[in-house]
């Protein structure tokens, strides 16, 4: 049950994100562009937050799939493991995962 505990606190820390602030952001950025303000519109989409939450859900896939791969679902860690490469290719350990993965299959 910790580590369920422990997970849940890093999911939570990690979707840490004003979601009516989220919603004000879009709807403001949806009007900009609708009205052709297409700087504004652009100006208003900081490229550093969408990369912060794009790790975020990375990071997420990864804790997901590692929970998979606990429970001997190699299937759905493997799945996991392939979206989290796919949005942030960065991570150099994926490769190894994946092999790993693919061999219990």
């Amino acid at each position: 049950m910790k580590k369920i505990k422990v997970a849940n606190e890093i999911i939570l820390n990690l979707l840490n994100t004003d979601v009516e602030n989220n919603h004000l952001l879009f709807d403001k950025v949806l009007e900009e562009f609708k009205n052709g303000n297409l700087n504004i519109a652009l100006d208003l989409i900081d490229e550093q937050l969408l990369l912060k939450k794009e790790e975020n859900i990375a990071q997420l896939r990864l804790i997901k799939a590692n929970m998979y791969n606990i429970q001997n679902n190699y299937d759905k860690a493997l799945d996991n493991y392939r979206k989290a490469f796919e949005i942030n290719s960065c991570y150099e350990f994926f490769s190894s995962i994946l092999t790993f993965s693919e061999q219990k299959l």
